[in-house]
């Protein structure tokens, strides 16, 4: 499946840190709440946008993964 590529993919990686890094420059301390919305509506609704489904929930994991301190 096409889809099977592009989950294991450079490109994947790099748009999902791309939206990530888009989300915390745009929304700041909200960043998260904004993925974690849009994680949401995916998983209720099915993809959004051009991306594959479950994207979203891996931008939110890394936005997690940027902005959460040790």
């Amino acid at each position: 499946m096409l889809f099977d590529w592009f989950r294991q993919s450079p490109a994947r990686r790099d748009a999902i840190t791309a939206d990530a890094r888009a989300l915390i420059e745009e929304h700041g301390e909200d960043a998260l709440h904004e993925a974690r919305y849009l994680a949401t509506r995916e998983y209720e609704g099915g993809p959004l946008g051009d991306r594959p489904r479950g994207h979203w929930g891996e931008v939110r994991d890394e936005v997690r993964r940027l902005t959460t301190r040790p």
